[in-house]
């Protein structure tokens, strides 16, 4: 499915917040993604890190989104969030938001990229897997009473 990864806009925001409901347990909240929607999917931090936010769009429907970081300081790239649309999972969107974002970091030199996902996320993991993540450790209780998986990938 040919789709257009592009930074989120205002008209996304109800859309994406909808998938992330449907996608996680402890949804972020919608003015998290009026935010990255105001300042073009694109929010400095601070002198060293910026975060972005992508849409993966088909045919004018938000399909799915990232939202990754890169760090400067540290020349590390992090993936915050990544969620598809039910209905549209397993058709290869997540993977192509992934690369999305690898690609940009490893244009902007970075050496590697990390992010973590609940242990009982069997379909996130083996996505993560499947672009060549490893798993580099485990951080306890999380995500409340489950402990995250940390993966890397050098870029």
């Amino acid at each position: 499915m040919q789709t257009e990864i592009r930074p989120i806009r205002r008209e996304d925001v109800v859309s994406v917040y909808e998938i992330e409901k449907t996608s996680f347990a402890e949804p972020w909240s919608i003015g998290i993604f009026r935010l990255y929607a105001a300042w073009r999917g694109v929010v400095p931090l601070d002198e060293e890190r910026t975060t972005y936010a992508n849409v993966a769009v088909h045919q004018g429907v938000v399909l799915g989104y990232i939202v990754w970081e890169m760090d400067r300081g540290h020349r590390t790239g992090r993936i915050l969030n990544v969620a598809v649309r039910e209905g549209y999972r397993r058709r290869g969107i997540g993977r192509t938001l992934m690369h999305h974002a690898f690609e940009a970091m490893r244009r902007a030199g970075f050496v590697h990229v990390e992010l973590e996902a609940r242990e009982s996320n069997t379909a996130a993991r083996g996505l993560y897997s499947h672009l060549g993540m490893i798993e580099v450790g485990r951080i306890a209780r999380y995500y409340d009473n489950e402990d995250a998986v940390v993966y890397r990938r050098e870029l």
